[in-house]
């Protein structure tokens, strides 16, 4: 079933749908010679699509991480080399401000709490909230159909 939508014309369709998803997050112009958030990183399946074209264009081969603890494998010489195609997740690091207010038990108090997809370095005008930020990965995930999905992460 997969071979059916893994056509040069589908996949640039959806890889328009990708980037015009891309376009709406707000840019976080990373510091040089900084990959301090570049840990372990996976891909959405059309994610991948993008990446590896990218790939092919500039005559370089795939390169797969040995550990799920291990930093990505596209970190060469301090730089991200598929930095025009990188993930959602490399996208989202350090413009999600995911600020929440718990009640915490053991100090009987509220305690407001910052999680680490804020960029200690860099600073930008318009965070996204958390509900946006899921609402993005959302319509990435929907890019490809359901009934393929199975299908890709058998190959």
């Amino acid at each position: 079933m997969w071979s059916k939508y893994k056509t040069d014309k589908y996949l640039d369709g959806k890889i328009k749908e990708l980037n015009d998803i891309y376009n709406k997050i707000p840019e976080l112009k990373c510091q040089e010679n900084c990959h301090e958030c570049c840990g372990a990183t996976r891909w959405l399946p059309i994610e991948y699509f993008n990446i590896k074209r990218f790939l092919d264009n500039l005559g370089l081969k795939e390169r797969n991480m040995k550990t799920m603890f291990e930093m990505c494998p596209y970190i060469e010489d301090n730089k991200c080399i598929i930095y025009p195609v990188r993930p959602i997740i490399c996208r989202l690091f350090g413009v999600v401000n995911y600020n929440k207010t718990l009640k915490s038990k053991a100090l009987g108090k509220e305690v407001r709490f910052q999680a680490s997809m804020i960029c200690p370095d860099v600073k930008i005008d318009n965070y996204l909230t958390t509900e946006e930020s899921k609402e993005i990965m959302k319509k990435i995930i929907n890019l490809i159909p359901d009934e393929i999905l199975g299908e890709i992460y058998e190959q």
